[in-house]
């Protein structure tokens, strides 16, 4: 068994199809982000209001003006506990994330080997980050400003303005801004991994053995988590169903083949 952290992503039914049929995990435009203070939709104004005749300035506003595009970003949620103990999965009894993400409960968490599906990312693609930290969380006052102000922070100090340069300098900026959000996002404690592209379509990347489990939704149907339950077992696997208990704010996470059972151990969601 991998003792490697573990991150999880939630998802429709019909992205989980996609992923078994096609055996790949897709990494969507960073201008696809559905946080309107997202720092990657400003990317390409940040030298809008900027006047300047120097080739090397110009050069840079070109650069940047391509990059939203050409970063992929594959959104995750980092998970507590290892992969042997599924009760300590704090993200997967986060009851919000699966009304943002999951049609009110009738999709699916997936839950990957971080380092696995990290290392299968980079077997792509030579630029690809994932910072141990995950996402740093400021204020919206902050953001705004970091949006524009990092490309022009020392870039007139970048040693003989060649165009290589400029590029790993904007690369340094535009990773560290894809890593930043609004505190008021804090609670879903984010795990991004970026892949820089050349074309601006998205990046499939093939995930090998990196799912550990599969958790549906306490809304998905009886018949659709057999079916599937079967498949992912034949792929080996683990899946999982999530029940509400009668408690307030309890729920309970059995494993897909079992039958529900009164006397299963409840699980707090706030631990």
């Amino acid at each position: 068994m991998s003792n490697s952290e573990l991150i999880t992503h939630y998802t429709k039914l019909s992205t989980l199809d996609l992923i078994l049929t096609e055996n790949n995990f897709q990494f969507n435009l960073s201008t696809k982000t559905n946080d309107p203070y997202e720092t990657a939709q400003r990317i390409s104004m940040c030298f809008a209001n900027q006047n300047c005749d120097r080739a090397w300035f110009k050069n840079a506003k070109g650069v940047v003006s391509q990059m939203p595009s050409k970063f992929k970003i594959g959104c995750f949620v980092k998970e507590n506990g290892c992969r042997e103990n599924h009760q300590e999965w704090d993200s997967v009894l986060n009851d919000p994330l699966w009304a943002h993400y999951t049609e009110n409960s009738q999709g699916v968490a997936i839950v990957f080997d971080k380092l696995r599906l990290v290392n299968s990312c980079k077997a792509i693609s030579r630029y690809c980050w994932a910072r141990d930290e995950g996402v740093k969380y400021v204020e919206k006052s902050i953001l705004a400003h970091e949006g524009y102000l990092p490309y022009l922070t020392d870039l007139d100090k970048i040693e003989g303005k060649d165009k290589n340069a400029i590029i790993k300098h904007i690369f340094d900026k535009t990773v560290k801004l894809l890593s930043t959000k609004s505190e008021n996002w804090s609670y879903e404690n984010e795990f991004r991994i970026i892949i820089y592209s050349e074309d601006a379509q998205p990046v499939k990347v093939n995930f090998g053995n990196s799912i550990v489990a599969v958790v549906f939704g306490h809304n998905v149907s009886e018949e659709y988590k057999r079916e599937k339950g079967q498949t992912l077992r034949e792929k080996g696997i683990t899946a999982y169903y999530i029940e509400f208990a009668q408690e307030i704010n309890q729920i309970k996470l059995q494993p897909i083949e079992s039958p529900p059972s009164s006397t299963c151990e409840f699980i707090n969601m706030y631990k």
